[in-house]
C-alpha cells in the first residue's frame, strides 16, 4: 500500500440527518416564561443533591447546586448567580447568622423552598415560602419548585 490511487474515506456522521418528517422525542415542558429559571440548591448529601439537580435541569431550570450554605453563597457571588428560587435542605445544614444574612440578601424577593426533617425544628429565620417535611421524594420537591416558579 503505497498510497497511490487511494482515496480518503470519511466516517459516517454520528447524528442523523435532520428532516422535517423526523418525529421529536417527547420531553417535559419547560417552566413557563413568567416563572423562575435559576435555582440555587443547597443540599449537603451529594447523591440527593445530584438527583434533585438533574430532575430540576430536566424540567428546564438552570441549577447551581452546593453542599453547604457558605459554599453556595460564595459560588453565587463569584458567578454572579442571582437565583429566582432557592431550595434548602436543612437536615444537616448549619445556619450561622452571618451566612443567613447573606442568604436573605441574595434571596431578595425570591421564593424559598425549605426541606425539613420531622425531628428538627423549622429554621423560621429563613422565612420560607413553603416547607416540605421528610420523607419527601425528588419528584415532590421538583413539583413544589415548579409551583413556586409560577408565583
Amino acid at each position: 500500500m503505497n498510497g497511490e490511487g487511494e482515496q480518503e474515506t470519511s466516517s459516517p456522521s454520528l447524528s442523523p440527518p435532520s428532516s422535517p418528517s423526523t418525529p421529536s422525542t417527547p420531553s417535559r415542558p419547560s417552566p413557563p416564561s413568567s416563572s423562575p429559571s435559576r435555582i440555587l440548591l443547597i443540599q449537603s448529601e451529594w447523591p440527593a443533591r445530584a438527583l434533585l439537580a438533574a430532575e430540576l435541569e430536566e424540567r428546564g431550570f438552570e441549577v447551581l447546586a452546593s453542599d453547604s450554605l457558605p459554599t453556595a453563597l460564595d459560588l453565587a457571588m463569584t458567578r454572579g448567580f442571582r437565583p429566582d428560587l432557592i431550595v434548602v435542605d436543612s437536615m444537616w445544614l448549619t445556619l450561622e447568622p452571618g451566612y443567613v444574612e447573606r442568604l436573605l440578601f441574595l434571596r431578595a424577593n425570591s421564593p424559598l423552598l425549605l426541606i425539613v426533617s420531622a425531628q428538627y425544628a423549622e429554621p423560621r429565620v429563613l422565612a420560607p415560602t413553603r416547607v416540605l417535611s421528610r420523607p419527601v421524594t425528588v419528584g415532590e420537591i421538583a413539583d413544589a419548585a415548579e409551583q413556586l416558579a409560577s408565583l
